[in-house]
């Protein structure tokens, strides 16, 4: 999983806005984990922060955890 959008015409610019960061914020409201869209612009490796609500299960908050994902709500 990663980040992803729905149309193809942002991933360009998206992409070089991750490359060229030195951090990466991911702001997810909780309903979003798990879902998908047709083109993913990022994993979830190149996130260095989550900022999301706290609907976020533990279960799923561990795991980005033990991947060095520091998680904010």
């Amino acid at each position: 999983f990663g980040l992803s959008i729905f149309t193809g015409d942002l991933v360009p610019i998206k992409k070089a806005l991750i490359q060229t960061a030195q951090q990466v914020f991911g702001v997810v409201d909780h309903h979003k984990f798990g879902q998908f869209a047709l083109r993913t612009f990022a994993l979830c490796a190149e996130l260095d922060v989550i900022i999301t609500d706290s609907g976020l299960s533990e279960e799923m908050a561990e795991g980005f955890k033990k991947s060095g994902i520091t998680l904010e709500y």
